[in-house]
């Protein structure tokens, strides 16, 4: 399968070059964001998925409680394409095939459908659209000649309704209930990770455990109390290409669970499996609300046998254009209703250039409900935020910020200003976890070191309930950019200003044995750490300052020496974004 999507994104991926850079019109459009189990994550505008070109389809829309909601002609990428461009794949997993992963599309209002891999990827590409665009299909007559006067307008008004784009369009269901309207996300995930497989001969399955949510609810013996139909397919892999046409005697599985108590319910995804682990993901839509729903089939017979072989019983897909999807020797079919869970990502984002963030970071913005970041991140990756709200500015809890912005203020103010916005802050974070929400807090370059929010976060959130997304440091960008092994002699030290000066033997360590010390935020310090360095390096031991490190346009190099380089650094323009080096090992 992975070579067939390899492959296949050859096209997508011509049609996108030169759309990576989005233009400021792109970062005022709604975005899609394609993330999870995939290696090429994306973020889309409206005008990326209208360069696709799509399909059209026309829906006559009828809502869950079953009330019109017009006739529209959408115009969309298939959802097919979308995941063949994002390149779907499994790390180091047992289960190679792609067949048990499922795809949450979410929307801007919070509502969310879930579909399996096999009903996007193994039915026609039309079937499953993202529309960037809608018009309603307009009656051509007066239809009052056929409804009294005040009856015919309720069928009309919904032709004028506005419809959240973009939007997933399914054009097989027969409701309209997992049509999301301003779609934002869509995720890509492994239904059973850990769910073990091995290669079985002749498996078999006596019977068929039914399992909800990791607890038991039912077995299925045998199918003799439904009536029984023939299912005609032409058995096509992917692997192994055509095995010609075949029939199967069995019961839709829909009937199965209903007879066991089994409904539709929005959330949920069913896992199909033989005793050696061999599976296959369906969604409840899929089985209860696409008209093709009554093509999968429990088969536990063929024509001219009682029983198939290998198993009792065998899962067929018969409207899917692979039989991938099949299961022979079906024993477990467990319903799973992924439940989402609150979660903090604390969200690395480059030191510089929005080309340093990483694929990581991308999936971790698209998941997200809402950020924490300030404006000048915001401003810089809109494109990958969308219209999700801020929550707030992390600058505004920092006294050295709020002394900046206020000079005038006493200390004891700067303090309670502080104090009051952090009370603030913590508590919007703590309401938005409450509800559920997923929250990415993002920090400039590697998180980890010298973050604003090491100092107080996990005192407020439970450390269950934060992950740490990596980003590129200032001290990688600047490393690039100066080009030598800083640990040649076999250290470098990282450091801040008040690092060096309560801890003068660090330094003195450092400069006996040659190492290298790197100093974050020491450019508005230079002239009180200087001199420390003075006292245990010799006057000619190299100092680079890497100014603005990550920026591809404005970064830059000085080189100087402990003896010249406050003169030297007198002269340059920037005086807060540099990382400062120190050590013999620059000398390469």
């Amino acid at each position: 399968m992975m070579k067939k999507l390899m492959g296949a994104i050859a096209f997508s991926v011509i049609l996108f070059i030169g759309t990576t850079g989005a233009s400021a019109q792109d970062a005022d459009m709604p975005r899609v964001d394609i993330s999870g189990e995939v290696r090429r994550p994306q973020s889309l505008s409206m005008r990326d998925l209208a360069r696709f070109g799509g399909e059209e389809v026309r829906v006559c829309e009828i809502d869950g409680e079953g009330n019109f909601q017009g006739v529209f002609m959408y115009r969309g990428v298939p959802l097919k394409h979308l995941l063949e461009l994002a390149a779907a794949a499994k790390e180091d997993a047992p289960f190679h095939k792609l067949i048990d992963l499922a795809v949450e599309v979410r929307g801007a209002n919070g509502s969310r459908a879930l579909l399996s891999w096999g009903e996007i990827m193994y039915r026609q590409p039309s079937n499953a659209i993202i529309a960037y665009r809608a018009e309603p299909v307009m009656p051509q007559k007066d239809c009052s000649s056929c409804h009294k006067k005040g009856e015919f307008e309720k069928w009309r008004a919904p032709l004028s309704r506005t419809i959240a784009l973009p939007r997933l369009v399914l054009a097989g269901d027969s409701r309209t209930g997992r049509s999301i309207e301003g779609v934002v996300s869509i995720a890509v995930f492994e239904c059973a990770p850990s769910m073990p497989y091995v290669r079985l001969k002749d498996e078999q399955s006596p019977s068929i455990a039914l399992v909800r949510n990791g607890t038991r609810i039912g077995e299925v013996k045998d199918l003799a109390k439904f009536p029984h139909r023939e299912t005609r397919v032409l058995q096509v892999g992917d692997g192994k290409g055509f095995h010609g046409a075949k029939s199967f005697i069995g019961v839709p599985l829909a009937e199965v669970l209903a007879a066991q108590g089994v409904a539709y319910a929005p959330g949920a995804l069913f896992v199909v499996s033989s005793p050696g682990g061999y599976r296959s993901v369906f969604s409840a839509g899929e089985l209860f609300l696409d008209r093709m729903g009554s093509g999968i089939v429990l088969a536990d017979s063929a024509p001219g046998s009682d029983t198939l072989v290998p198993g009792k019983f065998s899962l067929v897909f018969a409207d899917d254009v692979s039989a991938d999807r099949w299961v022979k020797a079906v024993d477990k079919i467990e319903m799973i209703e992924p439940a989402k869970a609150p979660m903090l990502y604390i969200v690395g984002v480059g030191c510089g250039d929005v080309s340093l963030l990483t694929h990581e970071a991308v999936t971790c913005m698209a998941k997200a409900d809402t950020f924490v970041c300030t404006q000048d991140i915001a401003d810089r990756f809109a494109q990958y935020m969308g219209s999700k709200p801020v929550l707030y500015d992390p600058l505004l809890s920092l006294a050295n910020y709020q002394k900046k912005k206020n000079p005038g203020l006493a200390d004891a103010e700067i303090k309670a200003r502080v104090e009051e916005a952090r009370k603030e802050q913590i508590k919007s974070l703590k309401d938005a976890l409450a509800k559920d929400m997923t929250v990415a807090f993002l920090e400039y370059g590697d998180p980890t070191i010298y973050g604003s929010w090491t100092y107080w976060l996990y005192e407020q959130v439970p450390r269950a309930r934060v992950k740490v997304i990596p980003g590129v440091s200032a001290f990688n960008a600047a490393n690039a950019m100066i080009g030598v092994n800083a640990a040649v002699n076999g250290a470098v030290v990282l450091t801040v200003p008040d690092g060096i000066r309560r801890n003068e033997d660090l330094v003195r360590a450092a400069g006996k044995n040659g190492d290298t010390i790197a100093v974050f935020v020491g450019l508005h310090e230079l002239k009180t750490i200087v001199p420390i360095f003075q006292k245990y390096y010799a006057a000619d031991t190299p100092v680079i300052i890497a100014y603005k490190a990550g920026y591809a346009r404005d970064g830059k190099l000085l080189k100087s020496t402990l003896a010249a380089v406050l003169a030297d650094a007198e002269k340059e323009k920037e005086k807060f974004l540099g990382l400062i080096y120190v050590g013999p090992a620059l000398r390469q």
